[in-house]
């Protein structure tokens, strides 16, 4: 009988403050970015030719004008298309900071204002009601969102010793993945090179917010125009700096969800479907055009068919929210001036046919798909709502308290009583 009580109490103790450790991989826009600017000369005679790091993404003041002239000349990146990657712009270092810490993919903007708000939220939520702890038990993994997945080798092994790393220290309980918009399919590729074994020993589930499975129209739209990210401060026509990106490429709409025959885009001369986007992405800059077709052919083989990621899967998005389907310009119109917009559902970003596509992943993979869809949420103002925030939560303590129920029987008929009263107990 006593042996039997000292076994319940000490199983109790042991995994009573056991929580499964968090990773938050941001999407397109969701890592700071530092630059170091060392060059002969600017563009612009305003523009400094020599500076220490400083704050390049987010940076607000940067991005008035006429400081952002300097800006977009530093942010935009150059493709060669012989080896088919990009680098910065001759003489612009630059740094993502905060790897393996939050406070980077908590708030964009360092001062902390609320157009750089991303998981801050959610970080305080968590470490707040459901004891994680910063640095520890929930950790970032920031990238640079300029570009794709086929330039991010590095990463890819960083976040592999991240998730070991932080297995480790959070006594070998396996992780939790949470990505946002683009880091969904950042961390679906991450998943694509790992072993079954690896995944099965240290992932407990992917949890996606507002994926970007199949890719989105907006992305054709950002092309033509522009992101002000929606500030009234900001001119979309200034911020054209995307063309340059990769990952813009990359989250132009797939074969997989859109088809040959449908019209992206309309004009008085020509429609244009997905399999003419090359002529559209020509018309609209002879400068990036050329470059922009070679980044949607490096990057389009990259999660061919969406292959299922074989981990546990809580696919989360929103709805009816007004999302661009098709971008019609008027006559006399094309290509320098904004088009109308036809709208359909999705968060404001995404199309619902990309939002859902994890879905198809219940016929291809023997781990359970589950399926949570809000409404009237957009694409990045989600991670602010207390609905979803609540959910999120729930979801993730749910996950804890199932862990702690199975060590507890686990370890309940496994405790070993030393002939000097210790107890050895050992997680996995």
């Amino acid at each position: 009988m006593f042996t039997h009580l000292v076994s319940f109490f000490a199983s109790a103790f042991l995994t009573k403050d056991l929580i499964h450790p968090v990773i938050l991989v941001p999407g397109d826009g969701g890592s700071q970015i530092e630059a170091r600017i060392n060059r002969s000369e600017s563009l612009h005679f305003w523009c400094y030719d020599h500076t220490d790091w400083y704050d390049l993404w987010l940076n607000i003041e940067q991005m008035i004008p006429p400081a952002i002239s300097c800006w977009e000349e530093n942010i935009r990146l150059r493709y060669n298309p012989v080896t088919r990657t990009t680098d910065n712009t001759v003489g612009v270092e630059t740094r993502i900071p905060g790897f393996g810490h939050t406070h980077s993919v908590e708030f964009l903007d360092k001062s902390g204002r609320s157009v750089g708000y991303y998981f801050a939220d959610i970080v305080k939520q968590l470490t707040n009601d459901a004891s994680y702890v910063r640095g520890k038990s929930i950790r970032g993994a920031p990238y640079d969102f300029r570009k794709a997945g086929n330039e991010h080798d590095e990463y890819f092994r960083k976040i592999k010793g991240l998730v070991e790393e932080t297995y480790k220290i959070n006594r070998n309980v396996p992780v939790i993945l949470v990505g946002h918009s683009m880091g969904a399919i950042m961390t679906l590729q991450f998943l694509q090179g790992q072993s079954q074994e690896w995944k099965d020993k240290y992932i407990r589930s992917l949890i996606s917010l507002a994926g970007v499975w199949g890719g989105t129209v907006d992305a054709v739209k950002v092309f033509a125009v522009g992101d002000n990210l929606k500030s009234r401060f900001l001119s979309e026509k200034s911020l054209l700096w995307q063309r340059s990106c990769p990952s813009l490429a990359w989250l132009m709409p797939s074969k997989d969800f859109w088809s040959d025959g449908e019209i992206l885009v309309e004009t008085e001369h020509r429609n244009y479907t997905r399999v003419d986007l090359k002529h559209f992405y020509n018309s609209v800059s002879e400068e990036y055009g050329p470059s922009m077709n070679l980044m949607v052919k490096d990057t389009e083989k990259l999660l061919p068919g969406l292959p299922s990621p074989n981990v546990e899967v809580h696919c989360i998005h929103s709805s009816m929210v007004d999302t661009i389907e098709k971008l019609v310009y008027s006559p006399g119109t094309f290509p320098s001036s904004e088009p109308n917009y036809v709208y359909g559902d999705g968060d404001g970003t995404v199309n619902m046919r990309s939002l859902m596509a994890c879905l198809s992943w219940r016929e291809k993979q023997s781990q359970p798909v589950y399926h949570k869809k809000f409404e009237k949420l957009d694409h990045l103002g989600m991670l602010r709502d207390r609905e979803l925030i609540n959910y999120l939560t729930k979801l993730i303590t749910n996950m804890n308290s199932e862990l702690r129920e199975k060590i507890g029987e686990e370890q309940g008929n496994n405790v070993e009583m030393e002939v000097d009263g210790d107890v050895n107990i050992e997680v996995y």
